[in-house]
């Protein structure tokens, strides 16, 4: 269900190469990222184990909280996964805290 829902939410942006692989995604915990890259940041155990940059980037399009389903509510390390995820799908920060804005 929830790739059908992304290949249809992203059929309508103009540049779906980014979205093409959401299996890919969905394979990298977002804890699993953080703890490896930022071993001394101890907030980073309060991530949610379940969570993945998939789920990230669904949360993202459908406009949901980011911060509820991180499972932590730190800006920097919101910050920290954007910055990821952006570089996963090959784009600018920017695009990426836009989706967080409501696409503006």
């Amino acid at each position: 269900m929830v790739k059908k829902t992304i290949r249809v939410i992203t059929t309508n942006q103009k540049n779906t190469k980014a979205f093409k692989d959401y299996t890919y995604f969905s394979k990298i915990g977002l804890k699993e990222f953080y703890s490896y890259e930022y071993p001394t940041d101890r907030i980073g155990k309060y991530l949610d184990s379940d969570t993945t940059f998939g789920g990230l980037l669904f949360t993202l399009v459908i406009g949901d909280c980011v911060y509820d389903y991180m499972g932590e509510c730190d800006s920097v390390i919101r910050e920290r996964l954007f910055k990821k995820l952006a570089c996963m799908l090959d784009k600018p920060y920017e695009y990426v805290h836009n989706l967080w804005l409501g696409g503006k």
